[in-house]
């Protein structure tokens, strides 16, 4: 504060004395011209009326001279007398005498020899015996030059001109002699103003708005009651009453205002309260909303959105002691994939912090910030969602999401039991395939898309030839083994999607409905099978058993429009097999 201080003074009395510099400077130069000029004027008009004095002098002598004619020896007194005057006179160079023709009959000063007035204006003047005072530039020199005409010794014209010659050097020396004194009784008087001004300004301006700021800077950091002096009976004075009485406002107000915004802060933090609860509440209702897992998985990461703001996140869950990452969003507009992949790189890290201290975390890398929750299920940290966001989360923001997400895992759970338990009702318990019921059901919703797709629809049906003998000869147990192979053997021809079902027709029967193939293509796949399970071996204590398959095909045509028809046809084909002595592929008449 004392450093501010200090520099706001400086920076106020360098401006004043700036200004007080440029004042004075500006008034005694001001001065200094006017005076100047005018000295100048007056003294070059005394000057040229000394001059024309001085000529009238020498034309009086030389009238004198010229009554007695004009004699080497007269004119050597004139010279002498010319001599004197320069002398008396220094700003004077030269004396002339000339006729009215031009010609110099007399030069103070012999060092050339003139015999011709070389100077136009003064020739002219002299030519016109006119009386006065000529300015005139000579050889770069500018020159003052009196003409005094004189009459002849009759008195009846005039015979010639006395010329009297000034240099405006010698008068600039002259004046520079007469300023010399006067310039340094300015500056000195300059210097004397300059400080007692300061003097005056420091005790009466400076010093008191020294003193305000003071005040101002203490008011700043916070001392609302360090009052202004306000003795002074200036403008000052009623500044710092001013400042005084603005003091005493803003105290006033900060007390108002430090209620109102405790009044707003409870409000506002009631509001968030309310708000919060209903969006965390909304977004359970809609997670709570659905059993599918796959569902469950986006609705968390959608709600959660809802919640905290985010341009990426991903959704990991633990199957297995491996940790699997379900579902991930982000915004195209992004650089969200990019950070999603930095995040997968330390997900394992990530997931054995958050088992560690089983609460959220946030990390910055990048000027990305990353915020890492933990998702508990049956009360252990089973799953994490890592968001992402280029602004900062708050404390606020980590709780509200970590109440969500210690909340969403029982709903993950109960997703995937239900998952389990549709798997378990559509599975065959033996074969891992699927059983009847589910079969058929999606074996009707297939034949209605064939229909109105009209896309090629085929069935292989088959089962194990001598299965009952299997089973009494070496027992269920070798029996459940054989079925058991024969469906994983067939799985592994097929494709894992809707357009390839398998599924169990019933004790050793199996039944496969293809959809978008061609006849060749049934028979090869059936042909296939067959060999596949002719090849199979099974380990017995009565040594090595080996089984063979008959199979039917029936294909979707006029006379099998419905689904009942054609399993009746891949029926009647099937047995058609068995007819020709098992083992082989048989397809039905009507196809």
């Amino acid at each position: 504060m004392g450093e501010s201080m200090m520099m706001t003074y400086s920076k106020l009395q360098t401006k004043i004395t700036i200004m007080l510099v440029i004042i004075l400077t500006v008034s005694i130069g001001l001065n200094n011209v006017i005076g100047t000029y005018f000295f100048q004027k007056q003294y070059y008009e005394v000057l040229e009326e000394q001059i024309l004095v001085i000529g009238q002098s020498l034309k009086n002598q030389l009238d004198h001279i010229h009554s007695f004619g004009f004699t080497e020896k007269n004119l050597v007194g004139f010279d002498e007398l010319c001599k004197e005057i320069i002398w008396k006179h220094k700003e004077i160079s030269l004396v002339y005498v000339a006729d009215t023709d031009g010609q110099v009959l007399f030069k103070s000063k012999n060092q050339e020899n003139t015999t011709m007035l070389d100077i136009p204006e003064l020739l002219e003047a002299v030519r016109l015996s006119k009386e006065g005072v000529i300015s005139y530039t000579h050889q770069g020199n500018s020159y003052l030059g009196a003409v005094i005409p004189f009459l002849n010794t009759d008195k009846t014209h005039y015979e010639g001109s006395v010329v009297v010659i000034v240099e405006s050097n010698k008068i600039n020396h002259k004046l520079f002699s007469l300023y010399k004194y006067p310039v340094l009784l300015t500056l000195l008087f300059f210097i004397l103003s300059f400080f007692l001004i300061m003097l005056t300004l420091s005790n009466w301006v400076t010093n008191p708005l020294k003193s305000m700021v003071l005040h101002m800077n203490e008011a700043a950091a916070g001392n609302l009651r360090s009052y202004a002096n306000t003795t002074a009976r200036d403008e000052i004075g009623q500044l710092g009453q001013v400042f005084n009485r603005m003091l005493k406002q803003i105290s006033e107000l900060v007390v108002q205002t430090a209620q109102t915004i405790e009044l707003e802060s409870r409000y506002n933090a009631e509001f968030k309260q309310r708000k919060d609860g209903e969006a965390l509440r909304h977004a359970i209702s809609s997670v709570s909303s659905t059993l599918d897992e796959r569902e469950v998985n986006e609705r968390i990461l959608t709600s959660l959105r809802e919640l905290v703001p985010y341009t990426s996140s991903t959704l990991w869950i633990q199957h297995y002691d491996m940790l699997t990452s379900m579902m991930t969003r982000y915004d195209e507009s992004s650089n969200g994939y990019k950070d999603i992949e930095y995040a997968e790189q330390h997900a394992r890290e990530m997931f054995s912090l958050l088992q560690q201290q089983e609460q959220p975390f946030v990390k910055e890398t990048n000027r990305i910030h990353f915020l890492y929750l933990p998702i508990l299920i049956e009360s252990n940290v089973q799953g994490m969602i890592i968001v992402q966001n280029g602004g900062s989360y708050t404390q606020s923001d980590v709780n509200i999401a970590f109440t969500y997400t210690s909340q969403v895992g029982s709903y993950i759970q109960n997703a995937r039991l239900y998952r389990q338990m549709q798997r378990l009702a559509a599975t065959d318990v033996l074969t891992g395939i699927y059983n009847r019921r589910h079969f058929f059901d999606q074996a009707f919703r297939v034949f209605q898309q064939s229909v109105h797709t009209n896309s090629h629809l085929g069935i292989i049906m088959f089962d194990v030839d001598h299965f009952k003998g299997v089973n009494d000869q070496y027992g269920h147990p070798v029996g459940d083994l054989v079925l058991a192979s024969v469906a994983g053997r067939v799985s592994s021809y097929l494709l894992n999607d809707e357009s390839q079902t398998f599924g169990r027709y019933g004790g050793e029967e199996f039944i496969i409905l293809i959809n978008g193939t061609s006849d060749e293509w049934l028979q090869a796949l059936a042909e296939q099978i067959r060999r596949g399970i002719s090849e199979m071996s099974f380990p017995t204590s009565h040594g090595d058993l080996r089984v063979t398959a008959s199979l039917g095909i029936a294909c979707r045509n006029e006379q099998a429009e419905t689904l009942e028809k054609l399993l009746k046809l891949a029926d009647t084909a099937l047995y058609k097999a068995k007819a020709s002595g098992r083992n082989c592929v048989a397809v039905t008449d009507d196809h």
